[in-house]
């Protein structure tokens, strides 16, 4: 028997994590704008940005719109993958 799925999550691992981390810096640069802070004081954690010196947080839906405007950057920085969070089963 031939599993595709698995198959093809592997051969695209690479560009899932660059999609991902590229999202996870726009997300972050939008919620650093909206509340006028630097984005190294912001991180993204479980669907939200929070800033870190408030605990502001901002759902991903409601800086999707600005995140889409902030330009695409390349060669963003990958979480190792054993730090990368799993979705509960």
């Amino acid at each position: 028997m031939f599993v595709a799925v698995s198959q093809t999550i592997c051969s695209a691992l690479s560009p899932l994590r660059e999609a991902s981390a590229t999202a996870r810096i726009m997300l972050v640069a939008a919620a650093a704008k909206r509340w006028d802070v630097d984005a190294r004081c912001c991180h993204a954690c479980e669907g939200e940005v929070i800033h870190t010196a408030t605990w502001r947080k901002l759902s991903y839906g409601e800086l999707a719109a600005e995140a889409a405007c902030i330009k695409v950057l390349e060669n963003v920085a990958l979480k190792r993958l054993g730090t990368i969070a799993r979705m509960p089963a």
